[in-house]
């Protein structure tokens, strides 16, 4: 989690004290909740140039009207610039999303689209292996139609049938297809995720379906070089792993906490991970990046002790994360977290206290201004939380306990850190993951200990790799950790009962849960009876939407036919009860998810 990387580097540069952060102090937070709230209103409530043109234009009316009117000019002037600068940066934010948005672009390959249409895709990563195809996110770079070729833009979702003799791209191929574009179907069932929304969000709203008769490798391929290395850097590294971790679970464990590639994880283990509150494990992140921050950082610490060593051993932390990254394939959690963790480091050389949240912000609104719909991206909103949580509140509370020894001074600071974490990111888990472990506490003692330990016998491995027996003992060790992590993590998984699961509440419940936590901490930092009262009211709302929504459920009759390929899925509900009645191999994975109460098998 994102949250333990602020912990470690704390651990390292201890002259943050632990005093309330003044808010005054924090400009980048100003401005990045208007930059948040300008990209979600163009997201989800589709704002048109149009309209954030006019809010320009009113921003300027309103400043002119402050400036020029003998009344205003004493007493509202600071409050007209305020207005504009907010307005203003409301209108080029959503102007800005928009453009961003590659569907809104005069060139794009669908405005083409013509039957019978030859594509020229070039793939733009590197290929993602599934069970029986391979996926890779690609852009269409012309549309040839009636002999006439046209340049376009546009990214599509390839989908690759999987066959002995399929060739498969690589990063930077161009290929010619006659497959046609098929828009992303939307949901076809209650509550499903929503695949055609989430595709939207990366840009993309068609796909192509290859199989080998329909489409062709060009000779040409323009990868870009650092992206090119990066890939071909990482699919090393899990060739490597392949040659020590010889079981499919120890190895797709491994080539994700070391390497981030997940292509081998199932959906087994990722249930597992998730039930226990470790599934930020297996993505590498801000923990990871923290990680090999302190590794190096210890390994350097000879060159603390004068200010010029000082910086140069900056430097060489910058740079070694950022080839970090590069061995990761920047994804774009590593992006996230190695830009964080460069701009803390700028922090702590300024020595600022209120400076090591401005950096986590800023790195927020870079990462915005690079694509605004990182925004929409669980990892991003669950580690921004984290790291506030850990900045703001952590320190707070680990003022509350002094340990009498180092070991329970450790287990204390790492129980403070998932406690603070938990408490900022606990609303998201329910709206998205619809559970809550309540063993969190537990399996994070126990597992990022473990984790940590494998990571740094990797790091010391790949470092070593040219003393063989050292590097080979090392892959030995770090292989039946692994495998020692897997049996834990199943059994935590195997207590059911420890996982509050079929949590449900809506969008507006989640930001309730925020204000009320929110109201709750600001009553006990500033002892403000006003703000006790505001949290009883939350708490009233929650309870009656709550049991508004029992009510409603209570009274539902329902029958529901699932779209379900070539299989029957049908639902009877009545009130709280309900019957399924299903193929035999979908009441197996119903059973296998939990779902154990009125379930009928047919033949």
């Amino acid at each position: 989690m994102t949250g333990v990387l602020i912990k470690n580097i704390d651990l390292h540069f201890q002259d943050l004290t632990y005093t309330m952060i003044n808010f005054s102090e924090l400009p980048m937070g100003r401005i990045l909740l208007l930059f948040c709230t300008g990209i979600v209103a163009s997201i989800f409530f589709r704002v048109l140039p149009i309209v954030s043109i006019t809010t320009g234009l009113c921003a300027l009316a309103l400043v002119t009207l402050f400036t020029l009117v003998p009344f205003f000019i004493k007493i509202q002037m600071a409050m007209g610039l305020q207005v504009f600068l907010c307005l203003l940066m409301w209108s080029v934010t959503q102007t800005y999303v928009f453009l961003y948005s590659s569907i809104n672009a005069p060139d794009h390959f669908l405005k083409h689209e013509k039957p019978s249409a030859i594509y020229l895709i070039r793939i733009s990563e590197s290929c993602h292996q599934k069970t029986n195809s391979y996926r890779v996110n690609a852009e269409v770079k012309g549309v040839l139609a009636n002999k006439t070729f046209i340049k376009t833009s546009g990214e599509v979702l390839l989908t690759i049938m999987a066959s002995d003799s399929t060739q498969i791209p690589v990063y930077g191929d161009y290929i010619l297809t006659n497959a046609q574009p098929e828009e992303i179907p939307p949901p076809q069932n209650p509550s499903q995720f929503d695949y055609k929304e989430y595709l939207s969000f990366h840009n993309i709203s068609s796909r192509f379906t290859l199989t080998k008769y329909n489409y062709y490798i060009t000779d040409f391929n323009d990868a870009k070089w650092l992206l090119k290395i990066s890939y071909s850097l990482r699919d090393k590294l899990v060739e490597q792993l392949k040659d020590f971790f010889i079981t499919r679970d120890e190895l797709a464990v491994a080539s994700a906490l070391l390497v981030g590639f997940e292509d081998y994880l199932d959906p087994e283990i990722i249930q597992a991970f998730s039930s226990t509150g470790a599934l930020h494990v297996l993505s590498v992140s801000g923990m990871h990046v923290g990680l090999v921050f302190i590794c190096l950082s210890w390994l350097l610490s000879f060159m603390d002790k004068k200010k010029m060593m000082l910086i140069i051993k900056y430097i060489i932390l910058v740079s070694f994360i950022w080839f970090y990254a590069l061995m990761t394939g920047f994804s774009p959690s590593v992006l996230r977290s190695v830009v964080m963790v460069s701009l803390v480091i700028f922090s702590k050389v300024r020595k600022r206290e209120s400076d090591t949240l401005n950096a986590m912000l800023g790195s927020a609104f870079l990462l915005l201004c690079y694509n605004p719909f990182y925004i929409t991206e669980v990892g991003f909103q669950l580690s921004y939380l984290a790291v506030f949580g850990i900045v703001y509140l952590h320190p707070m509370l680990a003022q509350q306990y002094v340990a009498p020894n180092k070991i329970m001074h450790w287990i204390w600071q790492l129980t403070s850190v998932s406690l603070t974490a938990q408490l900022m990111t606990f609303p998201l888990g329910l709206l998205y993951f619809h559970q809550f472990p309540l063993l969190f506490l537990i399996s994070n003692l126990i597992i990022i200990p473990i984790t940590t330990i494998i990571i740094y016998i990797g790091i010391g491995a790949l470092i070593l790799f040219f003393i063989p027996f050292v590097s080979d003992f090392l892959w030995q060790a770090g292989y039946h950790l692994t495998r020692f992590l897997n049996l834990i993590v199943k059994y935590i998984d195997s207590l059911k009962s420890l996982t509050l699961n079929g949590l449900s509440i809506t969008v507006f419940e989640t930001w309730l849960i925020y204000a009320l936590i929110a109201t709750m901490l600001g009553f006990i930092i500033y002892r403000n009876r006003k703000l006790i009262f505001a949290s009883l009211l939350l708490s009233i709302i929650l309870c009656v939407l709550q049991i508004n929504e029992k009510i409603v459920q209570k009274q539902q009759q329902k029958l529901i036919v699932y779209s379900v390929p070539r299989k029957t899925a049908i639902d009877f509900i009545s009130g709280n009860d309900h019957v399924f009645v299903a193929d035999k191999n979908l009441v197996k994975m119903q059973v296998s998810c939990g779902f154990s109460y009125n379930i009928i098998g047919m033949t």
